[in-house]
């Protein structure tokens, strides 16, 4: 399995989030410290998710989270920025 986005994740804007070569179905969990801010189950692949990242998020961290059918796991972490910067990824 494969877990890409777009671009790092900024306060106030959409983060777009996609998971590729899975087992069916699948499920994709973004988390922003411990509150679920989203959740998108899907029956095959390709699957995307794209939300909103609150306007008071910077420095918070972003956790993704993608688990298929067999129990493949992905995770990243990303710190969540202001408008005025570039968005780091941290390790999971």
């Amino acid at each position: 399995m494969e877990l890409e986005y777009e671009s790092w994740p900024i306060a106030g804007q959409f983060f777009k989030v996609s998971i590729m070569r899975f087992v069916g179905p699948a499920t994709i969990k973004s988390y922003l410290g411990d509150k679920l801010l989203s959740r998108k189950d899907c029956p095959d692949p390709p699957c995307h998710d794209m939300f909103e990242i609150p306007s008071y998020a910077a420095g918070l961290t972003l956790t993704v989270i993608a688990v298929d059918a067999i129990g493949d796991k992905k995770e990243r972490s990303f710190i969540v920025e202001g408008k005025d910067r570039l968005g780091m990824e941290t390790t999971a």
